[in-house]
This record gives structure tokens, C-alpha cells and sequence, in this order.
């Protein structure tokens, strides 16, 4: 069965992409990759995290039919991005965020710098989005490059008190439990409330993809931190749509990364 789901995701995403998974050129492609991860899972006997790895296919395949279906053009621009190595990873959270406002009936326009403008209540607020991605585990390497990752945007017009920073830190969380070190929320929350005191954000917000074990889903989830100048309109915008849940997953896993 599961073998099964696989045959029809890459069938899905094949067609939404108009990219074939065969030959060497598309399989060392980051999906062709995960593809070819999940067969190796299933030969090993690993089906715990066959299952798993075929669920982040399967998220990917629903956002892009979600972007799809809310408009092609928008679609065809996601495309030119993903078949280059080097613009992946940001590729990927761009659509998961498209996704996320589509479902949520959310009026935006996809621009460039800030990535996302959001019309509500006759205003404009803005969406910019970053990943943050590490070779190998480090010391700090969590609390060092999400500060980075603010400090790159700080000079651009955009760094306001209008502007929500959304930082993909999948692969950071990934290394940090490979390291050993398991950073609390309170401490996350800390740290990127120190760098927003010095930097220009509204509010920043931490998104990871885990497996919640004990629920057994993949999940895309976030902590937000607003800074205390946030513009009252932003903070409106977020308490309706990226609220502060408060919620706690206490077992679950984090991939090296987000496909």
C-alpha cells in the first residue's frame, strides 16, 4: 500500500511540475532525491520512516495543487525555481506559506522583496521568508544563524513594523537534536526577542516540518515572536491567521530537511 502512495504522489507532482523522475539529471534533483529515499527506507525494512518520508511528498503535492487551483500563473512561477539545487529549500517554504494564505482566504499578490504583500482591512502588510540551513552539526549553530538570518534583512526597506520575518528552521532543529542540545521554546523566544529589540521586524515567525510521533502526522508548525513595537494592524493580522497556540509536541522528529 504505502509503495502504492508513493507511485501516485510522484504521479501528482510530476504532472503539477511537468517534470519526469527518471534518469540520472532528475533524480539527484532534491525530490528525486526524497523519492529515491523512500524505496531505500522500504528495502531496510524501515517503514516507520517510509511512511513518513512519503507524507513530506505528499505535503508538497498539496500545496502546489493548492497554489494551482488559486492561480496557474502563480504556479509557473514556483516552477522556474524548483529545478535549481540552489533555490530549492527557498522555493519550498515559498509555497508552503502561498499555501497556508490560500487556505486561509487570505488576499496577497507574490512579489519580490518583501516576498509576500498581504491586502487586509484596505491596507498592505508584508511577508518576507528566509531558510536557514546548516552542512553539518555546531555549537549554537540554532541561536547564531537565526539571529543572522534577521541581521541579512535588517538594511532592506522592507525590515518595518509592518513586515513579518517567517524563518524555515527544519534543517537548524534537525542538527541541533543530531548534536545533542534541545533548545526550549522559552529560550528560542528569548533570543530572537533580544535581536528584534536592535531590528527592524514586526514579528518573527519560526516554522519547522516534524513528525508529531504520537499523533503520527507530519506537521508544519511555528513559534512566533512579535516585537513590542509590532504595528497594531500587523499584530491583528497574526492573532487571526499564525496566533500564538502555546501548543507543545514533546515526541516527535525533525528531517534534515523539508521536501
Amino acid at each position: 500500500m504505502s509503495l502504492l502512495r508513493l507511485s501516485s504522489v510522484v504521479i501528482r507532482i510530476s504532472e503539477l511540475l511537468n517534470m519526469k523522475f527518471i534518469g540520472r539529471r532528475n533524480i539527484q534533483t532534491p525530490i528525486g532525491r526524497a523519492i529515491v529515499e523512500v524505496i531505500e527506507y522500504h528495502n531496510a525494512g524501515r517503514y516507520v520512516e517510509r511512511d513518513y518520508a512519503i507524507a513530506r511528498l505528499e505535503m508538497l503535492a498539496k500545496h502546489l495543487e493548492e497554489i494551482k487551483k488559486y492561480d496557474e500563473n502563480l504556479l509557473n512561477k514556483f516552477k522556474n525555481k524548483i529545478k535549481r539545487e540552489e533555490s530549492y529549500y527557498g522555493f519550498r517554504f515559498e509555497a508552503a506559506i502561498a499555501a497556508s494564505l490560500i487556505r486561509k482566504n487570505i488576499k496577497f499578490e507574490k512579489t519580490e522583496a518583501p516576498d509576500f504583500t498581504i491586502h487586509y482591512q484596505g491596507q498592505e502588510l508584508y511577508i518576507e521568508a528566509t531558510t536557514v540551513r546548516l552542512s553539518k552539526p555546531k555549537k549554537k549553530a540554532l541561536k547564531n544563524k537565526i539571529i543572522n538570518a534577521i541581521r541579512r534583512k535588517y538594511r532592506k526597506e522592507y525590515c518595518n513594523q509592518k513586515t513579518a520575518l517567517f524563518i524555515d528552521i527544519t534543517n537548524l532543529l534537525h542538527h541541533n537534536i543530531i548534536y545533542g542540545k534541545i533548545l526550549q521554546y522559552k529560550n528560542i523566544k528569548n533570543i530572537v526577542k533580544k535581536a528584534l529589540s536592535k531590528h527592524g521586524f514586526g514579528s518573527i515567525l519560526m516554522f519547522a516540518y516534524i513528525c508529531n510521533l504520537d499523533l503520527k502526522r507530519y506537521e508544519f508548525n511555528y513559534i512566533r515572536v512579535d516585537n513590542d513595537t509590532i504595528d497594531p494592524l500587523l499584530e491583528k493580522f497574526l492573532d487571526q491567521y499564525y496566533p500564538i497556540k502555546g501548543i507543545t509536541v514533546y515526541n516527535y522528529h525533525v528531517f534534515e530537511k523539508a521536501n
